[in-house]
């Protein structure tokens, strides 16, 4: 989304960013994205989530952290070029 009463650079770097995380994302393995998605995206409780899945809660948090790092450093290399 654009906001109005950015500037012109700050919405180009916000697209940036934007498009950083989606591709971030979209590297994830299936199963590392569907529950990063849950958790992040969508929001959802952990619990939630485990009864969706049948993945145990500690197992949930381990993956999703894990995925969330894998995003990040992902965005920090991307956006250094």
């Amino acid at each position: 989304e654009m906001d109005v009463g950015a500037s012109p650079h700050e919405n180009l770097e916000a697209k940036e960013l934007h498009e950083a995380v989606d591709k971030a994302v979209q590297h994830l393995k299936p199963s590392e994205r569907r529950l990063f998605e849950m958790r992040q995206i969508e929001g959802l409780e952990l619990d939630d989530i485990a009864k969706r899945t049948n993945i145990a809660k500690p197992s949930i948090k381990s993956i999703v952290s894990a995925a969330r790092k894998k995003v990040f450093e992902e965005i920090k290399e991307r956006l250094r070029k």
